[in-house]
């Protein structure tokens, strides 16, 4: 679809743009944001959120969502935090993506963690050709560290004089590379889960138990991974249809004359 693009000049079915190569219709699709785009880089954070909010509900972790969905806040009090300062200088109320409610204390050394999803591309425009960003393809991982940098710094500052409470960095770059702290989080649902199943482990453990524990908590894993990787590229194809396939509005129909229309009922 983005060759076959880039050799006609199709206009952008989102905003008609038009671009010399495949390689620029591709690069539009990773970072276009607008609401409007068929399965934009929105539509991608809000997949990801409604995979961690699944996964957390499949092993029995209670959650709360505090993200925003089609443009509306949702004020959930467990995930509001403190305030920060924007780069004009404003102070606002930060919120969580996801509050996790009873995640045991081990996890992340915090009696309280939080969840911020973060989506990023790798590629970007420069002088209107497409390169690669953050460095990404001098240093892997490059975009992911950009992130934690710049989502660590808000939210040290929303949870200052708040004890005990972290936020987990929940990155996962456009090719599927995953933050440490998505590693750390999936690992501690597989663990939760296990514990469930299995018991928690202890000194005194017999080898079957140890084995079954393992067993589940490895099938854990697997399975709440593949969903977060799934809900990353759930709306790709979407986005592609929308980029490469003109968008030809339907024409307005005329109103039907008045002798035309059926009669009021009495």
């Amino acid at each position: 679809h983005f060759m076959e693009a880039g050799r006609k000049n199709t206009p952008c079915g989102h905003c008609a743009t038009v671009f010399p190569t495949a390689e620029h219709y591709q690069t539009h699709a990773l970072i276009v944001r607008a609401s409007t785009a068929g399965g934009s880089s929105y539509n991608t954070h809000n997949y990801i959120l409604e995979a961690v909010a699944n996964c957390a509900k499949a092993v029995g972790v209670a959650y709360s969502i505090g993200s925003t969905h089609d443009g509306v806040r949702n004020n959930d009090a467990n995930c509001r935090l403190g305030t920060y300062t924007n780069p004009n200088g404003t102070r606002n109320v930060k919120h969580a993506d996801i509050a996790f409610l009873n995640m045991p204390p081990t996890a992340f050394d915090a009696q309280r963690v939080y969840g911020d999803v973060t989506h990023r591309t790798v590629v970007g425009f420069s002088d209107g050709n497409p390169t690669a960003k953050y460095g990404a393809h001098l240093r892997a991982g490059a975009a992911l560290q950009h992130a934690d940098a710049a989502k660590t710094r808000v939210y040290d500052e929303a949870l200052r004089g708040r004890q005990n409470e972290k936020v987990a960095i929940l990155g996962i770059e456009a090719g599927g590379r995953m933050h440490k702290h998505f590693h750390r989080l999936i690992g501690t649902f597989a663990k939760f889960k296990a514990d469930v199943d299995a018991g928690p482990l202890d000194a005194n453990a017999s080898p079957a138990s140890t084995k079954f524990h393992q067993s589940v908590f490895s099938r854990t894993k697997s399975f709440l991974m593949g969903r977060i990787q799934v809900a990353r590229v759930k709306c790709v194809a979407e986005r592609i249809m929308c980029i490469t396939r003109p968008h030809i509005p339907r024409p307005r129909l005329a109103p039907s004359p008045a002798s035309a229309r059926p009669a009021a009922l009495p």
